[in-house]
């Protein structure tokens, strides 16, 4: 009787680890096969948007009508992060080549306005008050170029963001039917850990832009 009752758990025990072994399998299929769609998914935003960047030399042939910066963090004493500085730098750069209005979006809680402190530090480079127009609800990107289109639908416009994120960005405002380009500031002088964090954050954000733009029909009301 002993014997037959370890028999039966050695039966038990071999196939207790091929099942196992096999749900691990399935388990680490499913996982490279949802990383490897992902990044098909990065890769189609990434080269969908990277193909309306200008660079220094063609922004000065280029034409646009309006300039939007996305906003980005400010602290509490009202200073723009030094990423958002980066982007008000590439923005002022693209004014002195076309001093056209400056739109400054982003967003406006209890602790911060976003669009205030971009405001400010335009000003402080010397921007006139009348070239600058703040948007208040540009909570996201995807929001800003929604309060763009609604404003200002049939004019030519250039995107001041990062240049982890002008691909994304370019590629809601196409495919939100807006006429856009981009012009990049660096983020060379930032840390090497924000850089990974944003890298990371944006391989996310890639694949969210996409799942908005071809599952959420109330953009294209």
């Amino acid at each position: 009787m002993q014997k037959v009752i370890a028999y039966f758990n050695g039966k038990q025990g071999r196939q207790g680890k091929k099942n196992g072994k096999f749900y691990l399998t399935l388990f680490l299929s499913a996982f490279i096969s949802l990383v490897f769609i992902f990044s098909l998914i990065n890769i189609y935003v990434y080269c969908a948007g990277a193909r309306y960047i200008l660079t220094r030399n063609t922004l000065q042939r280029s034409a646009y009508n309006y300039i939007l910066v996305l906003g980005a963090r400010v602290y509490a004493d009202d200073t723009p992060s030094l990423i958002l500085q980066n982007r008000l730098q590439a923005a002022i750069t693209a004014y002195r080549y076309k001093p056209v209005p400056i739109i400054v979006s982003g967003g406006v809680r209890s602790l911060y306005n976003e669009p205030r402190v971009m405001r400010n530090y335009l000003l402080q480079a010397g921007i006139p008050a009348k070239d600058i127009i703040a948007d208040e609800q540009g909570d996201n990107t995807i929001k800003s170029c929604l309060n763009y289109r609604h404003n200002y639908a049939e004019r030519t416009l250039l995107l001041v963001t990062s240049d982890y994120h002008a691909p994304r960005a370019c590629f809601l405002a196409r495919k939100l039917q807006i006429a856009a380009y981009a012009f990049t500031s660096s983020t060379a002088n930032l840390s090497p850990a924000t850089r990974i964090y944003n890298f990371v954050r944006e391989f996310g954000s890639r694949i969210k832009a996409a799942v908005n733009i071809y599952l959420d029909q109330r953009l294209f009301n």
